[in-house]
Order: C-alpha cells, then sequence, then structure tokens
C-alpha cells in the first residue's frame, strides 16, 4: 500500500477517534446543560401559576382557577395542568375527567427536588416522555392546594439530535478534510523519496555519472547533497581502476624473472629486465594476473634502485 494511502488512513483513523469520543463528550455535556435549563423553567413556571391562583385556592373559587388553567393550555406548551386542593383531590384540570378525582401523581421517575418545594418527575404520556413539576400553592406561608403541570420532553430531545447530527457531520467533514490533506501531503513527501529511489537504481547499474542536482532548503536536500558527492567519488574510483587497467593493457608482454642489477663505470646502478614473449610458456593468465606480476615488478625495481 502506498506511503499517501496510509497516512491518510492512520490520521483519518485517529480524528475519527478523538472526534468522536469529543462528540460524545460534549453532547452529554450539553444535554444536562439543557435539561438543567428544562427543569429549572419547569419550576418557575410551576411556582409562578402556584402564586397567581394561590388566592382564588384560597376562597375555594375553583371556577377561576379552571378558567385560568383553560387559558393557560391554549398556548400550547403544556401537557397537562392540575390544581389539587389540600384534601388531594383535583378542583381544576385541563383533563376534565380528573376533576374531582383525589390527585394521583403520573411520574414514573423522580428528577429530584428544586428550589421552592417544587419537585421534578418524568412520566410517558401518548407514548412520548413528559417532564412534570408538582408546586406547593401558599398564601401567606399558608399551603392551599398544589399545582402540577407537564411539559413535553420533545423540543428538548429535538435539540439535543440536532445537536448530535450537526456534531456528526462535524466530524465527518474533518475526518475527510484532514484525509484528503494527508493524502496529498504524504504524495508531497513520497516525491524525494521516489527520486532518491530511482537515482539509487541508476548507480546500481553502474551510471555513476547520474546526478540528483537538486537544491533544496530541508533534510531532503541534505540527503540529495550526500548521494550527489557517493555518486562523484565512485565515478572518480572507477576512473582510476580503468586508468590502472590500460596501463596494464598497454605492457607488451607481462615480465618474469628476477631483476638484476649491475654496476656501470660511473657507479650507477642499472637494472635488467627479463621479458617473456607473449603465448610462451611464463605468460600471464588474465588481466588480472597481468596486473599483479606488473605490481610485483614495480616493486623489485623500486627497492632494487
Amino acid at each position: 500500500m502506498p506511503l499517501r494511502i496510509k497516512w491518510a488512513l492512520s490520521m483519518a483513523a485517529i480524528i475519527a477517534v478523538v472526534m468522536g469520543i469529543s462528540a460524545t463528550l460534549i453532547t452529554q455535556r450539553q444535554y444536562e446543560a439543557l435539561m438543567g435549563q428544562a427543569t429549572d423553567y419547569g419550576a418557575s413556571l410551576a411556582r409562578f401559576i402556584a402564586r397567581q391562583n394561590a388566592a382564588a385556592a384560597l376562597s375555594e373559587d375553583w371556577d377561576v382557577v379552571d378558567v385560568a388553567v383553560q387559558e393557560m393550555m391554549k398556548t400550547g406548551n403544556f401537557e397537562r395542568i392540575v390544581v389539587i386542593d389540600p384534601k388531594g383531590v383535583v378542583r381544576a384540570a385541563s383533563v376534565g375527567t380528573l376533576v374531582g378525582q383525589p390527585y394521583k401523581s403520573a411520574g414514573t421517575e423522580s428528577l429530584g427536588k428544586l428550589a421552592g418545594g417544587t419537585a421534578a418527575v418524568r412520566y410517558q404520556a401518548n407514548n412520548e416522555s413528559v417532564l412534570g413539576f408538582e408546586a406547593p400553592v401558599t398564601f401567606q406561608e399558608t399551603v392551599v392546594g398544589r399545582v402540577a403541570l407537564g411539559i413535553p420532553e420533545k423540543p428538548l430531545t429535538q435539540v439535543a439530535q440536532l445537536s448530535i447530527t450537526l456534531m456528526v457531520i462535524l466530524a465527518l467533514v474533518t475526518v475527510l478534510a484532514v484525509a484528503v490533506a494527508m493524502y496529498f501531503l504524504a504524495d508531497w513527501f513520497a516525491k524525494p523519496i521516489r527520486l532518491l529511489s530511482d537515482s539509487m537504481a541508476e548507480i546500481a547499474k553502474g551510471r555513476f555519472s547520474h546526478r540528483i542536482a537538486e537544491q533544496r532548503k530541508d533534510e531532503f536536500g541534505q540527503l540529495f547533497a550526500d548521494f550527489d558527492a557517493m555518486a562523484q567519488a565512485l565515478q572518480q574510483r572507477e576512473g582510476g581502476v580503468e586508468s590502472v587497467t590500460q596501463i596494464g593493457m598497454a605492457t607488451p608482454a607481462p615480465v618474469t624473472g628476477a631483476p638484476a642489477a649491475s654496476s656501470s663505470s660511473t657507479g650507477t646502478s642499472v637494472i635488467s629486465v627479463r621479458f617473456t614473449p607473449s603465448g610462451t610458456r611464463g605468460a600471464c593468465s588474465g588481466r588480472s594476473a597481468c596486473n599483479a606480476r606488473m605490481a610485483l615488478v614495480v616493486w623489485r625495481l623500486a627497492r632494487a634502485s
């Protein structure tokens, strides 16, 4: 698999994991914050309705309370509103069948106690989750009844789902962008490597005159310069070997025998060498043998002189 594809897939996988963990944590914290705001809003609304109907509840003017309940239901923000007297009997409700019946809390999951003695619960109504709030109706610190209301949780859930969708889209776009960027970045790194690989192949073929000759101000530039220096050294060595070989080939015949030294009348040493004609028994076989024999003769001449 090419390096650019490996890098792209690796970085995409890392970013996907990081973004997935981050999105999960952010979504959880965001939902908790939204739930906190919703419960505070519901509790405040329940206390407000209780204060608005405290005087009517004290005088047991339940018709006035019922009219207020029906008007509030027209806003469409509530699943139900129920007003209970101190004896626990429903006196006004958005659901007519509940009036006159003992009040039974619809809550199946407690969400805890809130400020002002308000209790928060969660229950199901018409296959939808509802947040319920119960607040005491007080008049001059005397409890004259209770107010229970339900707020659909669906809008809150929709906001959370929208947030999750946006986070998923953001993660996908980020992963895709990083993968594409790493693909081209890895390809940019791979080009000098391919160039160096092709140049090494040329050297392997014996073409020591090949040079990269590319100027860069980075680590690849230093590597290219070192490669060119290596090729130059190999080319110089090859030239030296060819020169020695040509000298050996230019020798008339291999030299055999030991040098004999004689002194002239002037005291100068004279070296005589006996050559064996080519093709005779003493001739060397092959260029390497001739070169070795020629080197031996030169060494003996040097010692004799």
